[in-house]
């Protein structure tokens, strides 16, 4: 974060901002107390310099270079996971909340650095921190009040299966995939032409299947983790016989997943 930040005041300097004069204090620790905070002095002169190409496109380069280190994911993974999301949950309220979508829409589609995009939407994304805040205070007065209600009728705390939001068990979920988005699970969900591209793949056409089962568990009592495994098989290629031999593949993996209260309320 440090190295982003310097190299970030470098190419916003200039004679009016003394961007790079601020992060120097910054550094001296006899100065720190009287310099000023340097991550808004940088959004602003992000904004200031909106119209500048070479210097966005050094702000640009500094986001290959140190996003995945500042956030823990890359700007494609972000960006990647909110496209899914949008075309999974379009219902979800991070896919219906304008503010994250024209941020995600600066961001991804038209590919702005991520601290201008910071500091352009900074207010409208300010807005919906108190109610995030409030969802998670609420859900976790639920799951203390949950904890406190098991303990009290002699509930021991252990692992049961999996349990939906209305409590009915969810001990697994399968699905099977043909073609990529045409796909039918347990739950009895389906989405595009499914039996239309199982006919195809058992004719001609190249089409790629991907099938797995994941067996879930919870920590009872009201599942606020889940451990879930997925376990399958996929091909993601089907030309000819040489691709789907190369690309035929099983796969296992663990997961640690958010359910119960916290499910719900990171849902929301």
């Amino acid at each position: 974060v440090l190295d982003f930040y310097a190299k970030s005041a470098l190419v916003l300097h200039d004679e009016k901002n003394k961007l790079g004069h601020h992060f120097a204090k910054r550094l001296h620790k006899h100065q720190r107390e009287e310099a000023r905070e340097v991550e808004p002095l940088l959004m602003k002169a992000a904004l200031q310099h909106g119209s500048s190409k070479p210097r966005m496109a050094r702000l640009f380069y500094l986001d290959r270079l140190y996003y995945d280190k500042i956030h823990g994911f890359t700007k494609k993974q972000y960006c990647d996971s909110n496209f899914q999301l949008q075309k999974e949950q379009p219902e979800h309220w991070i896919s219906q909340s304008q503010e994250i979508q024209a941020y995600v829409d600066c961001l991804c589609v038209n590919q702005r650095p991520s601290l201008w995009c910071d500091a352009h939407h900074a207010e409208p994304l300010a807005r919906l921190q108190p109610k995030v805040v409030q969802d998670m205070q609420e859900a976790s007065r639920k799951l203390n009040s949950l904890l406190q209600t098991g303990s009290a009728v002699g509930v021991p705390v252990g692992l049961g299966p999996c349990q939906d939001a209305d409590g009915t068990p969810a001990p697994f979920d399968c699905s099977f995939c043909v073609n990529g988005d045409n796909c039918i699970s347990t739950s009895g969900s389906y989405s595009g032409d499914v039996f239309g591209s199982i006919k195809e793949l058992m004719g001609t056409s190249a089409s790629c299947v991907k099938g797995y089962c994941t067996p879930c568990k919870g920590i009872k009592p009201g599942d606020p983790f889940q451990f879930k495994l997925d376990i399958g098989v996929d091909v993601s290629k089907c030309g000819s016989t040489a691709d789907f031999l190369a690309t035929y593949n099983y796969f296992a993996e663990l997961k640690l997943c958010i359910g119960g209260v916290l499910g719900e309320a990171s849902s929301k």
